[in-house]
């Protein structure tokens, strides 16, 4: 399990340095990220340095099982934990 931990902030750090090199991502004023769970890829540096940056950051939070809105990111302190379908722990906008 620690090799795995190791490998996925790797690969977290990896994303994260491509997706703020992209010149859409320098352009642009608002930014659509998710807010990880389980065993995602970590994008709370990619958001905090978004963030740094004066960007907005919107999240997506299902509505219905086909249905997604996108959600303005208030702040870690504004996340609270939800349970997905399969008993999955993650954290979500209020």
């Amino acid at each position: 399990m620690r090799h795995f931990e190791s490998e996925r902030k790797d690969y977290s750090k990896i994303i994260s340095e491509r997706v703020l090199g992209l010149a859409s991502v320098h352009a642009a004023k608002i930014i659509f990220v998710y807010i990880p769970y389980g065993e995602e890829v970590q994008t709370h540096d990619l958001i905090e340095s978004l963030l740094y940056q004066s960007k907005t950051i919107a999240e997506p939070k299902v509505i219905a099982k086909d249905t997604i809105k996108p959600i303005l990111f208030r702040g870690w302190d504004e996340l609270e934990p939800a349970v997905g379908n399969l008993g999955t722990q993650y954290l979500i906008s209020i």
